[in-house]
């Protein structure tokens, strides 16, 4: 038995079978590489934004709002970043 797909139906156009394939592997490469950027940032302490993300992955601003892997990963790092802040301040004014 073979995997090769079965050709269209007549009338109907072939599926571009591995421009498909080739475009998810390059958005989970992209995914990979947003990824790596949020972990730096998150070290670094810098602030995590969307326009730092994409500039230091090497994606556009826009996969990071449409993909939506990256756009959680973005998502759940800010929150997290926030909270800390927010731990941070809380801990300062109950000092003084």
């Amino acid at each position: 038995m073979s995997n090769a797909p079965e050709p269209p139906p007549p009338g109907k156009p072939p599926r571009p079978d591995k421009a498909i394939d080739a475009r998810r592997r390059a958005a989970a490469g992209k995914v990979t590489a947003v990824e790596k950027a949020v972990k730096s940032l998150g070290r670094t302490g810098a602030p995590i934004t969307r326009a730092g993300v994409a500039q230091l992955a090497g994606v556009s601003r826009s996969f990071t709002y449409e993909n939506d892997k990256a756009r959680a990963m973005i998502t759940d790092a800010q929150t997290r970043t926030q909270a800390r802040v927010t731990d941070r301040v809380e801990t300062m004014t109950a000092q003084q």
